[in-house]
């Protein structure tokens, strides 16, 4: 009776151990999104977002200032909170839409965005390159997956410095952007977390991996993907060469994102 009671523990214990653990939602507009019909907004004209910008909200969930960032494909709003956006954004005439979701680093919190930068606030700014507007971005957010109906505005308080855009600026992210335990959809240290890894903000990544032999050319070069990294790696770790962690514990790297 004793062994049964046991290996029924066992059994449980083992089945428990192998449970995935639940993932947040990436909340979406779907047949709501406005963005389908719009057209992209010029690359030169999004760094003009680029900046510091005040809450203006019935909450302060988000914190008093938030910092907004252009990547290649996305807009991160930083909150100093451990929050953070990540929107998309389109234009129609001199509107600009902006539509994506928040969460909260800290926990399973998360909901959509929508949001606007109507023609007197920015959008004529950011849509045609004339004039030097004051953007205000404007909308409303919500919980999970229901529609936002919580007003929230940005009003836009200052640029980065000088110094900082003069500068190569990078941001690496640990464990290619996000622990599991994050929550995240894609785990610590993959590929997948590679490739959402910019939707956070990311220029660049910091990544566990193991050497074998299998994926060792013997000149310097990692077999990733030339399309997405670059770097040698010489640039990384204590400048040993690749030889000396062949089959041996797992080890840091650094790459940034290959532009365009």
């Amino acid at each position: 009776m004793k062994l049964r009671i046991l290996l029924l523990a066992g059994l449980l214990l083992l089945l428990y151990s192998c449970n995935k653990e639940d993932v947040v939602i990436i909340p979406a507009l779907g047949p709501n999104s406005l963005l389908k019909d719009t057209y992209p907004l010029d690359s030169a004209r999004k760094q003009v977002m680029n900046g510091v910008y005040r809450v203006v909200s019935s909450t302060s969930m988000f914190g008093d200032y938030v910092v907004v960032k252009w990547n290649r494909t996305s807009l991160s709003f930083a909150c100093n909170n451990g929050k953070h956006f990540i929107m998309e954004a389109g234009h129609l005439d001199s509107v600009v839409f902006l539509e994506g979701y928040w969460r909260d680093g800290y926990s399973d919190g998360t909901g959509l965005c929508s949001m606007h930068i109507t023609k007197p606030e920015g959008g004529t700014t950011l849509v045609t390159g004339q004039g030097a507007q004051q953007i205000v971005i404007r909308g409303a957010f919500g919980n999970g997956n229901s529609l936002p109906d919580q007003a929230l505005s940005l009003e836009y308080v200052r640029p980065f410095p000088e110094k900082l855009n003069a500068k190569k600026f990078l941001i690496l992210a640990h464990r290619a952007g996000g622990r599991t335990s994050d929550l995240l959809p894609v785990s610590e240290n993959s590929i997948e977390m590679i490739d959402f890894t910019e939707k956070l903000g990311s220029t660049g990544i910091e990544i566990d991996v193991r050497l074998s032999r299998i994926n060792f050319r013997g000149d310097g070069e990692c077999w990733v993907d030339r399309e997405k990294l670059e770097g040698h790696f010489e640039h990384f770790t204590d400048g040993r060469r690749p030889s000396d962690y062949l089959d041996k514990r797992p080890h840091v790297y650094c790459f940034s994102l290959r532009p365009g």
